[in-house]
Protein backbone atom coordinates (compact mmCIF):
# COMPACT_ATOMS: atom_id res chain seq x y z
CA UNK A 1 0.00 0.00 0.00
CA UNK A 2 3.07 2.38 0.78
CA UNK A 3 4.50 1.73 -2.46
CA UNK A 4 1.48 2.37 -4.44
CA UNK A 5 1.08 6.03 -2.52
CA UNK A 6 4.67 6.35 -3.27
CA UNK A 7 5.01 5.72 -6.49
CA UNK A 8 1.48 7.98 -6.61
CA UNK A 9 3.11 10.50 -5.32
CA UNK A 10 6.56 10.87 -7.04
CA UNK A 11 4.38 10.76 -10.19
CA UNK A 12 2.75 13.56 -9.19
CA UNK A 13 5.59 15.95 -8.11
CA UNK A 14 7.31 15.58 -11.65
CA UNK A 15 4.10 16.11 -13.72
CA UNK A 16 1.94 18.86 -13.78
CA UNK A 17 -1.64 20.18 -15.35
CA UNK A 18 -3.28 18.07 -17.15
CA UNK A 19 -0.69 15.60 -17.61
CA UNK A 20 -0.73 14.69 -13.99
CA UNK A 21 -4.75 14.58 -13.88
CA UNK A 22 -4.13 11.63 -16.46
CA UNK A 23 -1.32 10.37 -14.87
CA UNK A 24 -2.31 10.02 -11.19
CA UNK A 25 -5.85 8.65 -11.82
CA UNK A 26 -4.77 5.62 -13.32
CA UNK A 27 -1.50 5.27 -11.23
CA UNK A 28 -3.72 5.81 -7.67
CA UNK A 29 -6.41 2.73 -9.29
CA UNK A 30 -4.19 0.19 -10.45
CA UNK A 31 -2.46 0.95 -7.07
CA UNK A 32 -5.59 0.25 -5.19
CA UNK A 33 -6.33 -2.80 -7.32
CA UNK A 34 -3.02 -4.71 -6.90
CA UNK A 35 -3.56 -3.67 -3.29
CA UNK A 36 -6.47 -5.41 -3.00
CA UNK A 37 -5.85 -7.98 -4.84
CA UNK A 38 -2.68 -9.00 -2.51
CA UNK A 39 -4.39 -8.30 0.63
CA UNK A 40 -7.60 -11.11 -0.44
CA UNK A 41 -4.67 -13.38 -1.34
CA UNK A 42 -2.82 -13.43 1.72
CA UNK A 43 -5.96 -13.29 4.18
CA UNK A 44 -6.03 -16.79 5.98
CA UNK A 45 -9.11 -17.96 6.24
CA UNK A 46 -9.92 -18.05 9.56
CA UNK A 47 -9.10 -14.24 9.50
CA UNK A 48 -11.85 -14.04 6.10
CA UNK A 49 -14.51 -15.20 8.58
CA UNK A 50 -14.38 -12.99 11.49
CA UNK A 51 -14.24 -10.21 9.46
Amino acid sequence: MFCGAGLTGLIACLTSGGLRVLTVGPTASVAMTVWTYFDRRTRSRAAAQWG
